[in-house]
């Protein structure tokens, strides 16, 4: 946990939330429902994906987030039942309720009349487990409150929701005069909280566990000691390894406890061999299963990582198994024109200028993320690739010896490399359904040797037995091939002055995969620099169509009056440049290693896209 300061910006955001309205009035978006991974950050920012309920884009570090990029509740709504002014940050959560919002949590910073403290278990409902209650069976004294900064209450629904109301009902005056009673309770209904502490308990020769152990309410035992919760590379546990690295959030993907293994948790500080950051989501002694940017990326903020202080995976696993985004887009009747391949992703109007209007038809290139959600019986999963009308060959998951593949367990565990078959463990519960950013597989389309054509998709699922069935098929059209320019030489190594304004440039295009879109033309002076002087898109004029320039002739792109480009009645005299540069409609796809994805340009921009150029010189002189 960070040391808190109220900033004008958090202050902000408090009176933002004092004004807004309780969280039980507004409907639980269908995306939220679909895709259950909650969260906090660290850090304050300012969202560009979803438009919150409120309408506010500025996130503070105490609103619980949704991985489909909404702002599931506001520190205002968590705290409506507890008459709090301000926002107070968020330090753990864990939502039992999805649909009706009940959340148990812990804020950063103390109730400011002393309602609660930063280390106390808080309700939705308004139930307030003490910190003292926790720390009962771990005989720690009274008057020692070490905070809380993780917490997942273990147990079935409707057995947690009984134990919340009877907590509620008894208030925090009876647990803090009776902690002992808590361990009553939890044996009463069958639950458990799971918990770890912001200090380290008495004493400093002998602690008896450290914030970074994952605790026990009920037993009063270490559930997951930190030396244990980290792979051994890291040199997790004081004093045998050296360092205690906390646990700043903590989840459990499965129930009952047998299924300690599939805990995910969060940590304070970095590490190094193998990397990760206090932002990522770490499984039970296997390092990275995704990280802070699969969480944060629908909510589109301008950096990568915003730690996490609190994550609950709220949704139990839903048996489906299907394609749910290719490059970046997403797989609907909106988007997806399941007879040709071709897609029409949604523009970003803050990037497309009314220019690039209508986006029809587009591509991908290069490499090509596939996301989707994995068969509940599946051992194991493949996607295959195939020309229309030709057979099946599988996508396999590039093995760059440059990559660190500790980094990466969902795709170098069990990976057949001829196959292109993968274990599917962990996909039972780490996947689309929780987290969309999550791929199953890089499709580099340019290695496999695609120029342009319609591909179809398959997903394949095998069972225990090893049986083997088709999950879903998706037409994708690829485009590798780049658009070729040709300018004519009546311009080049000629001289011309002011009188000879404007000049004709005259040209062609040729694109074999069909596929043209845009050209630009831009002249440049060493004294001058570089100026835009026409741009035009396919669907804006006869003369050009998706194969580049109508005809075997060169036709008139443009027209270059350098005094009125460069806005001078004399322009500096020399050699200038005359720049044609040709794109197509691929959107195209680069491998990154952080994030366990593939950098997607599903952005309609035309740097991301296939694209070369051609030049010709000539004289100018005022």
């Amino acid at each position: 946990m960070q040391e808190f300061k109220i900033s004008p910006l958090l202050l902000l955001v408090s009176i933002t939330c004092m004004l807004m309205v309780p969280a039980t009035a507004q409907e639980v978006p269908k995306e939220v429902l679909e895709s259950g991974v909650f969260f906090s950050t660290e850090e304050d920012f300012v969202t560009r994906g979803p438009e919150p309920h409120d309408g506010n884009p500025i996130i503070s570090d105490g609103d619980l987030l949704n991985s489909a990029g909404y702002v599931y509740m506001r520190n205002s709504e968590l705290l409506s039942v507890f008459d709090v002014g301000f926002d107070l940050g968020l330090d753990a959560a864990h939502v039992i309720d999805v649909e009706n919002r009940l959340v148990i949590f812990s804020t950063e910073l103390d109730h400011p009349q002393g309602m609660f403290t930063a280390g106390d278990l808080l309700a939705t409902n308004g139930a307030i487990v003490p910190n003292a209650a926790l720390l009962a069976a771990f005989d720690i004294p009274r008057e020692l409150d070490l905070g809380l900064d993780a917490v997942h209450l273990e147990g079935k629904r409707e057995d947690v929701v009984r134990f919340l109301d009877k907590v509620n009902e008894e208030g925090r005056e009876f647990l803090m005069e009776n902690p002992g009673v808590l361990m009553e309770r939890l044996k009463e209904f069958n639950v458990d909280i799971w918990f770890s502490t912001e200090g380290t308990a008495p004493f400093p020769d002998a602690p008896w566990f450290l914030d970074g152990d994952l605790l026990s309410a009920a037993t009063g035992t270490i559930v997951l000691s930190n030396f244990d919760a980290l792979p051994l590379a890291v040199p997790a546990g004081i004093p045998d390894r050296g360092v205690d690295f906390g646990m700043d959030a903590v989840s459990i993907l499965s129930d009952p406890i047998e299924q300690i293994e599939l805990l995910l948790f969060s940590t304070e500080i970095n590490g190094l061999l193998p990397a990760f950051t206090d932002g990522d989501a770490l499984l039970r002694g296997d390092g990275v299963v995704f990280h802070n940017i699969s969480l944060i990326s629908a909510l589109e903020p301008k950096v990568r990582d915003l730690g996490l202080d609190a994550l609950s995976i709220g949704l139990p696993p839903v048996e489906k198994c299907r394609f749910e985004r290719v490059g970046g887009v997403t797989i609907s009747s909106a988007t997806w024109d399941f007879a040709t391949g071709y897609i029409d992703p949604p523009a970003r109007p803050d990037l497309v200028p009314p220019a690039l209007e209508p986006l029809k038809d587009h591509t991908f290139g290069r490499e090509v993320s596939i996301c989707g959600i994995i068969s509940e019986d599946a051992v194991e999963h493949r996607v295959l690739f195939r020309l229309e009308g030709g057979g099946d060959s599988p996508i396999i998951m590039p093995r760059d010896p440059d990559l660190f593949w500790r980094d990466f367990p969902l795709w170098s565990l069990s990976t057949d490399p001829v196959t292109g078959w993968m274990n599917t463990a962990l996909w039972k519960w780490v996947r689309g359904t929780y987290l969309s950013n999550l791929i199953m597989v890089d499709w580099n389309t340019r290695k496999e040797g695609i120029l342009y054509g319609k591909y179809v998709l398959t997903l394949e699922c095998k069972d225990a037995d090893g049986n083997i069935k088709i999950c879903d098929e998706l037409p994708v059209q690829i485009d590798n091939t780049v658009p070729v320019p040709q300018l004519e030489n009546k311009l080049e190594c000629e001289e011309f002055d002011p009188n000879d304004m404007p000049l004709t440039v005259e040209g062609k295009i040729r694109d074999d995969g069909d596929n043209f879109y845009a050209y630009r033309l831009v002249v440049y002076n060493f004294h001058e620099g570089s100026k835009e002087f026409e741009r035009r898109y396919y669907h804006e004029t006869p003369l050009l169509d998706d194969s580049g320039t109508v005809g075997p002739n060169p036709v008139v792109l443009g027209q270059l009056d350098i005094p009125a480009v460069y806005g001078k009645k004399e322009p500096a005299g020399g050699r200038y440049t005359v720049f044609l540069y040709a794109y197509d409609r691929s959107l195209c796809g680069g491998f990154v290693g952080d994030g366990n994805n593939v950098s997607d340009a599903f952005q309609p921009d035309l740097s991301d896209r296939n694209w070369t150029w051609t030049a010709t010189n000539f004289e100018f002189y005022p």
